[in-house]
């Protein structure tokens, strides 16, 4: 579905994920034999927040890159900040609205270079 018919349909989250090779899986193996993660790599972020590996047509730099995009695109509407701001009603939920949004802002605005910096391979 193309970012802008977002606005179309009655949303008020979305959650992109991003592939990980768990241990033992046929999908890991699969990976590793399709050459887009090594196999020395164990980074196993199970929230789907960070991603190691790529696919036949994306690095997992793109790939981290359009998740973020995705997220941006659906979370900084007007329309929907407006929705957000105006559904307010206590101060409670304008706290948790604000740390919320500031803590989308950092995340979809990050780089996968300062992700991946704290990751190591085992």
């Amino acid at each position: 579905m193309a970012f802008e018919q977002w606005g179309l349909l009655p949303l008020d989250y979305v959650s992109f994920n991003l592939p990980v090779p768990r241990s033992r899986t046929r999908f890991r193996s699969e990976a590793i034999e399709s050459q887009w993660i090594g196999k020395d790599v164990f980074v196993m972020d199970q929230s789907g927040k960070y991603t190691t590996m790529g696919n036949a047509n994306l690095s997992a730099q793109e790939l981290f890159k359009y998740r973020n995009l995705a997220y941006r695109k659906f979370y900084l509407r007007p329309l929907y900040i407006l929705k957000k701001i105006f559904s307010v009603q206590t101060r409670d939920e304008w706290r948790m609205n604000l740390k919320n949004g500031f803590a989308l802002l950092k995340e979809s605005f990050g780089s996968y270079k300062d992700k991946m910096a704290g990751y190591r391979k085992l």
